[in-house]
């Protein structure tokens, strides 16, 4: 997710050794609503968390299906001239 903030973004993810992203306002009018209308299906996300990392994860679905309705929830919060900073790790 690329941004005007997005060299800042990568210098936060530098110096705290985790993936950073600054969400702006453009970024919840194209996202939220892809999101709203993605079906999440637990073990669709589970069967490719596991093959992707080639682990044995029960509850990889869940937790995946639960980072995502954080993360349009987040996106609905930004209004006009608001940045939020999601941090993952």
């Amino acid at each position: 997710m690329r941004s005007e903030h997005w060299a800042r973004a990568e210098s936060l993810s530098a110096a705290r050794h985790c993936s950073c992203f600054i969400l702006t306002d453009e970024q919840r009018t194209q996202f939220s609503q892809k999101l709203a209308e993605l079906p999440i299906v637990e073990a669709t996300l589970r069967k490719y968390y596991e093959d992707f990392n080639e682990v044995s994860a029960p509850e990889a679905g869940v937790v995946m299906s639960t980072g995502i309705a954080y993360l349009r929830s987040v996106l609905d919060a930004i209004d006009p001239g608001t940045l939020a900073l999601l941090i993952v790790g």
